[in-house]
């Protein structure tokens, strides 16, 4: 029994541990970045910044807002969350609460052509082509329409589905209700936690999908967030904020002329990018610790 819980203690010590080595390998490159970010470029290129500012400043982010495509590409990726996830939802959880349905004929053909879907992809020249013969390049809908469907998420919804009592379901339709009614009435306040937590996974992803833009959107103002930081840390800040950072630097007095590099404009552009979603995920954290236990235990 003494033997039983040492090693119980030693295990729960040793969690500890790699809990708190990995929430370091994590926290401590974020932190960084932040503190690049509100410091003067030029003090940081000197060397020996790392725990806190050593020269407090907020002239990067000023040169990152002198761009106006950063707000045109922050309204793009709010807009394609804002249109997409309930979208997503909607198609999914219809599509999770036909399956689940017994007497769907077909049902099985069905089944196994998303689970097919989550393993086969078809390429990405194939799926380029498809996008170009729906005119969809360069289109905002690319953010949209060919992301409503996810196959790994309508089998998480419908496991989720399943725990609903069939007797509740059968008492709906003495009722009267229809499926449609059923659906909206019994099975999304029923499963919300899993709905809001695959709501979380749409949000995040959409917001750091940066392929998308990237590959097939051609015209800047129609890039996401994600896009914008891509091509900022590939090539560098674009022209608007150079242009405004050594207009900073112009009207600064001769000993501070300098301030801002490229680093840390960098450094500011990522900043910026992951702060709103990085704000908005506590508030659904609570739906996603319920969420993605629906279903692993039986009673």
């Amino acid at each position: 029994m003494r033997d039983s819980t040492v090693s119980e203690r030693l295990f729960t010590i040793m969690n500890y541990i790699l809990l708190v080595l990995f929430a370091l390998v994590i926290l401590i490159p974020f932190w960084y970045i932040t503190v690049i970010a509100f410091n003067e470029g030029m003090d940081t290129a000197r060397g020996g910044v790392y725990f806190w500012p050593r020269a407090f400043t907020w002239d990067n982010f000023i040169a990152v807002f002198a761009d106006p495509l950063i707000v045109r590409c922050f309204a793009n990726s709010f807009l394609r969350i804002a249109i997409l996830t309930p979208l997503h939802l909607l198609v999914v959880g219809m599509a999770a609460w036909a399956i689940s349905r017994k007497n769907l004929v077909g049902r099985k053909f069905f089944v196994a052509m998303f689970v097919l879907s989550m393993y086969v992809n078809p390429g990405l020249i194939p799926f380029y082509l498809t996008l170009a013969q729906y005119r969809l390049i360069n289109n905002f809908l690319v953010y949209i329409l060919p992301w409503l469907f996810s196959g790994w998420e309508l089998m998480i919804l419908m496991v989720a589905i399943r725990q609903i009592p069939e007797s509740l379901v059968e008492s709906a339709y003495l009722d009267g209700a229809n499926d449609l009614l059923l659906f909206f009435k019994v099975a999304v306040p029923l499963t919300k936690a899993t709905l809001a937590t695959l709501a979380l996974f749409n949000a995040v992803w959409a917001w750091g999908d940066w392929f998308t833009g990237a590959y097939y959107i051609r015209s800047h103002t129609k890039w996401t967030i994600a896009t914008y930081l891509q091509m900022v840390l590939q090539r560098g800040a674009s022209i608007q904020v150079r242009s405004a950072a050594e207009a900073m630097a112009m009207a600064q007095s001769a000993a501070h002329r300098v301030t801002i590099t490229e680093v840390s404009l960098r450094a500011a552009t990522l900043l910026v990018t992951i702060a709103p979603i990085a704000c908005i995920y506590p508030f659904l954290q609570k739906y996603f610790i319920h969420g993605v236990m629906v279903g692993s235990l039986k009673e």
